[in-house]
């Protein structure tokens, strides 16, 4: 009976220290911590504007061939019609 008892406050006082140890880890933030934090590098104007258009490009270049695309076609049939009137 007597070993339990020990065993148990053995681990109550563990408990207690892993409280107090995870106390003292959440604390509060200070003016010095928030001075430690990263600053955000200030980018060129010139340099994001490049990847903007660079992100934007792609899509771009889709929409341009899918008209290219259809003018081709547009084209095609109406040569073929002009082809085909003057024959007749």
């Amino acid at each position: 009976m007597l070993y339990h008892l020990r065993k148990q406050q053995k681990t109550e006082q563990k408990d207690g220290q892993k409280q107090e140890e995870n106390s003292k880890k959440t604390r509060t933030r200070t003016d010095n911590d928030s001075l430690k934090t990263k600053k955000k590098k200030n980018k060129k104007i010139g340099q994001n504007r490049w990847t903007k258009t660079r992100r934007r490009r792609p899509k771009n270049r889709q929409k341009r061939e899918q008209e290219w695309t259809k003018n081709l076609t547009k084209n095609k049939k109406r040569i073929h019609q002009e082809i085909t009137e003057k024959l007749q």
